[in-house]
């Protein structure tokens, strides 16, 4: 939000309001979850005329998000699992939230996935690919992973 904020102030957009705040960040993310499904299709339709030709590789990659604090909230993701960032000495459990990132080989991300923090990594990986292959032209899959997935 913070990098978005950043970058407003280098472009011009006869459309924006003359200030955009941190605040109204906050409240178009809200209104975009209600909608999310609909505006990552779009945005995959957007990006495929950047990717027809050249996609021949991409990288998908999970990591933990360790969460700090003890509130609940409905349909809260949260859980306790496996934090990739503890050493596994310490008991390596963690409240945190699982998010998984499709990216090309240029590192132009395509798709996110956010998944509950107890999740296995395996149980991530078909539905991602279903996703990739239904929104970009994939021809062909080679599947390089490692122990954990």
């Amino acid at each position: 939000k913070l990098g978005c904020l950043r970058w407003l102030e280098t472009v011009a957009m006869p459309s924006m309001p003359e200030t955009v705040t941190h605040q109204h960040l906050l409240r178009a993310m809200d209104a975009l979850m209600d909608h999310a499904e609909r505006v990552e299709i779009e945005l995959a339709r957007q990006i495929r005329p950047l990717v027809d030709r050249d996609l021949a590789v991409v990288f998908y990659d999970l990591t933990t998000v360790r969460i700090h604090g003890e509130a609940e909230v409905d349909d809260d993701l949260r859980a306790f699992g496996m934090n990739k960032g503890e050493p596994q000495a310490n008991g390596g459990i963690a409240r945190q939230f699982v998010l998984g990132v499709v990216q090309t080989a240029d590192g132009l991300p395509l798709m996110h996935t956010v998944h509950p923090g107890n999740v296995a990594e395996t149980k991530t990986l078909q539905a991602m690919l279903t996703t990739v292959l239904e929104r970009f032209p994939v021809q062909r899959v080679i599947l390089v992973a490692d122990r954990g997935l």
